[in-house]
């Protein structure tokens, strides 16, 4: 739909460029790393796209934001805290001036305390070896972009060393060919491209994401979209709930319609039709008809009650409607062209 719509827009070169967010997540998994750190790592996939130049900014990146361990830190940290909670002496100590003083509020916490979240929170961390590791296998990831008749088997031999899931990377196949089926882009088969980069940087993305470029896979992104499951329950929500959907920036859709020349491309003047059920059972049958008329180009304002076809027709008539369209339950339709003073008065007025 996505594609399709900016196709509709004359366009050129359409390309839909996706990933899997299952399957890119799948590589991370032999590692047993934290989600901190998986996410961390799957926000800086374009980094990593760049190769091994990148990897010790990121190193010292994941290490100032506490996401890696060393044998010793949790040692040390304890030692240094045993030496705090051993200079404090009962519940009274003395403050600057010698006065005595409760040795804590309590609001505050004890050093015991500090030391057990301090111990956790390191315990929460990763082995550097485990994150160098997973570190080198997402860069290879990474750089998996191209045709996806040649980056899917390349994924599939990196997996099978890892013992990756398989059925991801057969869902990811069966995604492309959908998407070539329905003739996303112009339809051939380059105009699917896999980047296992493309990841976005907020978490709750499952499955599915992509971008749409216009004027080949180099030109500007109009637009983007995806599979997001766990947005709900990133919200609140007990469990995730499948969800799916897609974005064009409206103002960069419209420069680059204009820089294409297709901004001033001749339209056919939409015909304004009045749609009315013929009966009040033939409502639903009317909303149909009405959507219909709207794709093809039409400017369709739908009657939403039943009134006599001659009440249809005065009020088109007085409203510069060019038509009124009565939809029988079947589905059947009547068209009934509006002419007269009253019309012909509603259109000079209009324009």
């Amino acid at each position: 739909m996505a594609a399709k719509g900016l196709g509709a827009l004359g366009l050129p070169d359409v390309r839909v460029v996706l990933t899997d967010m299952a399957v890119v997540k799948s590589f991370l998994a032999p590692f047993g790393l934290s989600e901190r750190t998986q996410q961390f790592l799957l926000r800086n996939l374009s980094a990593l796209k760049a190769g091994s130049d990148r990897f010790q900014e990121l190193k010292q990146r994941a290490a100032s934001v506490g996401l890696l361990r060393t044998a010793g830190d949790a040692e040390a940290v304890r030692h240094a805290l045993a030496g705090i909670a051993a200079g404090v002496k009962g519940e009274k100590t003395a403050d600057r001036n010698g006065s005595q003083i409760s040795a804590r509020s309590p609001l505050q916490r004890s050093p015991e305390d500090i030391a057990r979240r301090l111990e956790g929170k390191i315990a929460g961390g990763d082995e550097r070896a485990r994150f160098d590791q997973a570190l080198e296998a997402m860069a290879r990831v990474a750089s998996l972009h191209g045709d996806a008749n040649e980056v899917l088997p390349e994924l599939g031999r990196m997996a099978a060393p890892q013992r990756i899931d398989i059925a991801k990377l057969a869902r990811l196949k069966a995604v492309v060919e959908a998407m070539r089926l329905h003739h996303a882009g112009s339809g051939t088969a380059a105009n699917v491209l896999l980047d296992m980069s493309l990841a976005p940087g907020i978490g709750y993305y499952t499955g599915v994401v992509f971008q749409l470029h216009a004027g080949g896979p180099s030109g500007p992104v109009l637009g983007g979209g995806g599979r997001y499951d766990g947005l709900l329950k990133a919200l609140g929500a007990p469990e995730d709930v499948p969800a799916l959907g897609f974005a064009l920036p409206l103002d960069q859709v419209v420069a680059a319609m204009n820089a294409s020349g297709r901004g001033q491309a001749p339209r056919r003047a939409p015909s304004r039709i009045l749609v009315a059920p013929e009966t009040p059972r033939a409502y639903h049958a009317a909303l149909r008809t009405a959507e219909t008329l709207r794709l093809g180009g039409d400017a369709v304002e739908q009657a939403l009650s039943y009134q006599p076809l001659a009440d249809h027709l005065e009020y088109a008539g007085a409203t510069g409607l060019h038509g009124v369209v009565l939809v029988k339950e079947t589905g059947e339709t009547e068209r009934y062209a509006v002419e007269g003073a009253a019309h012909d008065a509603a259109r000079r007025a209009a324009q």
